[in-house]
């Protein structure tokens, strides 16, 4: 079965389902990874992202090239917070592809002094299971977890998963509100240190700093670095298990927002 247009529309629809636009879904987009990853971006089939559309993040040039994830064409015309991504055309790939994505969005994180919060990402298990992983920054380090995995196959677990991403949608609420609450510490922040471009340069921005000129090209490394591939086992968390906790017992359709820190 392919789950490509099953799961565009549901995580689509999950974004829809109310008009207060919250958050945006952004089909096959590329990220930039962060310097210390040996691969220069990563492309998945899928990102949620929340549009950030006031404070220092629209009137700083520096923080918008230090906190946008996003490469290639066409851009978000603001900087949007990566909350969830998605890799689902690639059995074989899915999980690394999601594994860097996730990494992508902790480093934006980490720019913007929000390593509390968690990262979701999706990824085709089997032919006909889908897994959800959610991650954070624990002591500096990158931490990924397992939600749980959906079958396709089953509508109860179908409802599940629907029920997940509806959680999801309500950390997004709650993780904008931390993200306005935070601009004057963030503000305050900048004044004292300007932000530092740590994603790593794709070929294009190299020939332009050389004085060259051409099509954009990606840098591609052998190989994984240390760093990622030490993300080869899933922790276990009691944010993890609080938040599961909370869409098994159906709070995730409450207008609540859910308590898992």
């Amino acid at each position: 079965m392919d789950l490509r247009f099953f799961v565009d529309t549901l995580i689509a629809y999950s974004c829809e389902v109310d008009t207060d636009g919250l958050s945006h879904y952004f089909p096959d987009r590329t990220l930039r990874l962060p310097n210390w990853v040996k691969v220069a971006t990563v492309t998945v089939d899928g990102i949620v992202a929340i549009p950030i559309t006031a404070g220092p993040y629209v009137s700083n040039f520096h923080l918008q090239v230090a906190a946008n994830a996003f490469v290639g064409t066409p851009e978000p015309r603001d900087v949007a917070l990566i909350h969830c991504v998605a890799a689902f055309r690639s059995i074989e790939n899915g999980e690394t592809q999601m594994k860097m994505a996730m990494v992508s969005a902790l480093h934006q994180k980490k720019v913007l002094g929000l390593q509390q919060q968690l990262v979701f990402g999706i990824f085709q298990l089997r032919v006909d299971f889908l897994q959800v992983n959610a991650g954070c920054w624990i002591s500096d380090k990158i931490k990924i977890y397992e939600v749980g995995s959906y079958s396709t196959r089953s509508p109860t677990s179908l409802v599940q998963f629907y029920f997940v991403l509806q959680g999801m949608r309500q950390l997004a609420s709650q993780y904008k509100e931390e993200l306005t609450n935070s601009t004057l510490t963030l503000m305050e922040a900048i004044h004292i240190k300007i932000p530092v471009n740590e994603w790593a340069p794709t070929v294009s921005e190299e020939s332009n700093n050389s004085g060259h000129s051409g099509e954009e090209e990606l840098i591609i490394r052998p190989g994984i670095s240390q760093a990622l591939a030490s993300l080869g086992k899933w922790d276990v968390d009691d944010r993890i298990n609080t938040f599961c906790r909370n869409i098994g017992s159906g709070n995730s359709d409450s207008g609540d927002d859910l308590d898992i820190a």
